[in-house]
């Protein structure tokens, strides 16, 4: 009977340890961390070409993300980040850049969902950014372009 408890316990922590593995260090790992996150905070998060792992760097050629009267739309993302002092709370962003990132308004109110910010601490080391637009509920677009932060 010990035995058997041992072994069972063994298989069990095997078997916890890959599933971390897999989740922290594959495309598929990141893949679903992503969609169970957008979730957990209420969002949609559709990626095209999401390449990567969780503990970065990520690629994705378009990630959107969607809550209920607002999507952002991120072309060409590249991300370093790295867990920071009191992770999960803390995140270092080492690296951002994107091609174009589109913050639309939705023309109607959508249902309300509850949106609950997550409390987390993010630095940003350095971001570059080729277009940033706004688009508002009247449909005009505000666009900047070629922003850049460093420190």
């Amino acid at each position: 009977m010990k035995r058997l408890t041992i072994i069972l316990l063994v298989l069990s922590l095997a078997v916890l340890a890959g599933g971390g593995a897999w989740l922290l260090t594959s495309s598929a790992g990141l893949r679903f961390a992503v969609t169970r996150i957008g979730a957990h905070f209420g969002a949609d998060i559709e990626f095209a070409s999401l390449q990567g792992r969780l503990l970065g760097p990520v690629l994705a050629k378009r990630l959107t993300i969607s809550l209920a009267d607002v999507r952002v739309t991120i072309e060409d993302l590249e991300l370093d980040w790295a867990p920071g002092a009191g992770f999960p709370r803390a995140f270092r962003i080492q690296a951002l850049r994107a091609a174009g990132v589109v913050i639309q308004a939705s023309g109607e109110k959508g249902p309300e969902r509850e949106f609950v910010p997550p409390n987390l601490v993010v630095t940003v080391d350095a971001a570059e950014i080729y277009a940033l637009t706004w688009i508002g509920r009247d449909q005009t677009p505000v666009s900047l372009h070629q922003l850049e932060l460093a420190v």
